[in-house]
């Protein structure tokens, strides 16, 4: 075939007139039998990935649809996680804090309440504002918890959920979602499949 007949077959003719010799001369031609399967597998679209990423944080479990940063600490007892990963907090899109409170806490005389828990993790971790939000519910681990929802311009304009979980062993663990106002809609689809997995761990969870 000369150059200008070689311009004229397109990739997928010539692989198909490809695979035809080369079966027809695969005993004496078996590295080329190689070389074609090796283009068809280059060719066929990869099966797409399906994010499912256990997390754990403070005892409680979780799978995320999308990747989050590895845990870190971020105060007393407090730990976060973060997507995009990698990002600085100035390009996060959504973050959840879990701030693990024992029974000396809230089972004292002098004890906060479950709106003060959520009042201290709202102002604390949040940049939220003492006292300023609005009631809100979600249902995790089972029961339908009252939450309270704020916003803040801190360190980008934000809005944040925060709810107080009681676990079995009676301590508390307060989680704090907090995500871009422009991101609104993937966290609340996020939020949800977050709060759908969400239980206590176990030792045969991953």
């Amino acid at each position: 075939m000369d150059p200008v007949e070689c311009n004229n077959v397109t990739p997928f003719r010539w692989l198909r007139t490809g695979l035809s010799n080369t079966w027809r001369d695969s005993r004496s031609r078996p590295a080329t039998v190689c070389v074609v399967l090796g283009l068809l597998l280059v060719l066929s679209p990869a099966a797409p990935a399906r994010p499912d990423n256990p997390v754990e944080l403070q005892g409680l479990c979780f799978r995320s649809p999308v990747a989050l940063s590895n845990p870190k600490p971020v105060g007393l007892d407090a730990v976060m996680v973060a997507h995009p990963p990698g990002a600085d907090a100035q390009s996060e899109r959504f973050s959840l804090t879990a701030v693990h409170f024992p029974l000396v806490v809230t089972d004292t005389k002098a004890g906060m309440t479950t709106a003060e828990l959520r009042d201290y993790v709202a102002t604390v971790f949040l940049a939220g504002q003492a006292k300023e939000g609005t009631p809100i519910q979600r249902r995790l681990l089972e029961n339908l918890v009252d939450g309270l929802a704020f916003s803040t311009p801190i360190p980008a304009p934000s809005l944040a959920e925060v709810y107080a979980l009681r676990l079995q062993n009676r301590e508390t663990v307060v989680l704090g979602f907090k995500f871009r106002s422009d991101w609104r809609s993937e966290a609340e689809s996020l939020i949800t499949a977050i709060a759908a997995s969400l239980q206590e761990c176990s030792t045969d969870q991953p």
